[in-house]
């Protein structure tokens, strides 16, 4: 069992490092705290026999009690790296790492035992050399288990304060991502308390050491059930392959532009952007909002429409606009609702902008394409 929990942690590594390191760099630390939960879950779960004949895999095993605090300094400092790039070191952070500090100090003559004799420390068997701890094996650990779980408990409430308090300023990539790190820390952190306190109190007595042993797919699976998170909130394949197309044929391509792809790019999530979520049904929307929403510097979303879409923002915006008017009269919205409060519903600030607008996409006003395209007809208002 633990074999396949490596080969899928290892899957969920390489795509996010193939989705997410060219825009945050601080995905590092969300695969650091990854690999380090691996190796920390895999400790608890599993009898140290099970890694004997794996030479790589027992060594760590063996320090999993000083990788047990990387995973949840490493993913506070990716929760950060969210809310502010780039993430950074502060006081909070170097206060956090004296426990870690201490725990290794505490084992030094630990480590420079022989790996049969570790082995035994790790089982908590007598061992010929003499070992001096100023805290015992067990309680070290003992310790160890307390200050990560209070941690843990810490982080995971972290984030979802963050996404209470800042709901209304955080663009809706950070929001959501925020949102899923929350399921997933929440179903990691409550499998790997519950195995560690019934190391302490005995509450259930399982017929097979290792029937545990496959909770330690949560932590993989758990990541994998979230593809939003895991591609990084794109879904733009088929948009990026037709702006690639276009811009090829296009004789007014720049063949010079060394950023043409990367444009296209992103070019591709605004324009999956603006079909899956309709920002434009705001009245406000401009290209800041698109900016902040997806994290792309407002220069570049420029570029996006002068050199990519090649349409104007504003001809685009009241296009997309009118197309949503149009679905409301296909409905035969306009029974239930005046053509103002449509136009008001797809973004327009008044009905005189809707009405100029709605010519010049249509040739015709609401009214003109109701009567030649609807099925229930009304006057001009």
């Amino acid at each position: 069992m633990h074999n396949a929990t490596i080969i899928l942690v290892f899957l969920v590594v390489i795509l996010l490092l193939i989705n997410h390191i060219n825009r945050n760099r601080a995905v590092l630390w969300a695969i650091v705290s990854v690999i380090a939960s691996c190796i920390k879950t895999l400790a608890v779960l599993n009898p140290l026999t099970e890694f004997l004949e794996e030479p790589i895999t027992l060594r760590l095993i063996l320090w999993s009690g000083i990788v047990g605090f990387l995973p949840m300094l490493s993913l506070l400092l990716y929760i950060k790296s969210i809310i502010k790039k780039p993430a950074k070191f502060d006081f909070l952070l170097i206060l956090l790492l004296v426990a870690p500090v201490l725990y290794a100090v505490n084992l030094i003559p630990y480590y420079q035992l022989p790996i049969a004799d570790q082995i035994r420390v790790f089982q908590n068997l007598p061992v010929a050399n003499e070992t001096t701890l100023w805290i015992s094996w067990e309680i070290a650990n003992g310790l160890n288990d307390l200050y990560n779980s209070i941690l843990g408990a810490l982080i995971m409430i972290y984030p979802i304060v963050l996404v209470t308090r800042n709901k209304h300023t955080l663009s809706k990539k950070s929001y959501i991502a925020l949102v899923q790190i929350c399921y997933i820390v929440l179903a990691n952190y409550a499998a790997i308390v519950f195995v560690v306190s019934n190391n302490y109190l005995h509450l259930f007595n399982f017929s097979q050491p290792n029937s545990l042993s496959s909770l330690s797919l949560i932590l993989p699976l758990s990541i994998l059930l979230f593809p939003r998170y895991l591609y990084d909130n794109i879904n733009y394949s088929d948009l990026t392959f037709y702006l690639k197309l276009m811009n090829h044929i296009s004789a007014k391509e720049d063949k010079t532009d060394a950023n043409q792809d990367k444009l296209i790019t992103d070019a591709s999530r605004i324009l999956a952007y603006l079909h899956n979520e309709k920002p434009y049904l705001s009245p406000e929307f401009s290209k800041h909002d698109i900016a902040r929403s997806l994290d792309i510097p407002q220069n570049i979303v420029t570029d996006c429409f002068s050199k990519i879409i090649k349409i104007p923002f504003p001809v685009l915006r009241n296009q997309l606009r009118v197309e949503f008017a149009i679905e409301k009269f296909k409905n035969s919205g306009h029974i239930t609702i005046t053509i103002a409060g449509i136009a008001s519903e797809s973004g327009f600030k008044n009905r005189s902008t809707f009405y100029t607008a709605f010519k010049e996409v249509t040739k015709m006003t609401p009214v003109e394409w109701i009567k030649q395209n609807g099925d229930f007809q009304i006057e001009e208002d």
